[in-house]
């Protein structure tokens, strides 16, 4: 049975509104609330909706799926969910077409892109550093000289 009460969940860890949600997926927001409600869709609804939340469609069917998990390595983490729970092409027991990427590349691929972006925030963090640094030091030289008028 689908766990669509995810949708509200999964939506509000990505900052999407159900009236955004639903404008995106071509329903109006009320059909949205009714499916989750009533805990039924049609799957290329679940799909169109997986696709816009930008996570495989399996997430919905998984007894497992922690939604504090899912935030944690997803949205503050920053990592591609398929990387997690593997391709749609995975749990819809589809083959790679040739010339197309497999899971171990795209999972390859996620993790090369999170590193990239890491170095990136870690080389932003530093630059920040340094210009606090030089920030703090003209700082104390202005209150030295502060100092020195005052006395």
């Amino acid at each position: 049975m689908a766990q669509l009460k995810r949708i509200k969940e999964i939506a509000q860890a990505r900052k999407i509104t159900i009236e955004e949600l639903a404008d995106k997926i071509g329903v109006k927001a009320q059909a949205i609330h009714l499916m989750v409600r009533t805990g039924s869709t049609r799957i290329e609804t679940l799909e169109r909706i997986a696709e816009v939340l930008e996570v495989p469609t399996k997430i919905f069917f998984d007894e497992k799926f922690e939604i504090t998990e899912f935030q944690r390595l997803v949205i503050q983490g920053h990592h591609n969910p398929f990387s997690i729970y593997g391709s749609a092409a995975v749990y819809e027991g589809k083959k790679p077409e040739s010339g197309s990427m497999t899971d171990a590349d795209a999972v390859v691929q996620a993790k090369d892109e999170t590193i990239a972006a890491l170095k990136q925030q870690v080389s932003d963090l530093r630059r920040d550093k340094d210009d606090l640094r030089a920030t703090n030091e003209t700082l104390r030289q202005r209150i030295a000289e502060l100092e020195k008028v005052r006395n």
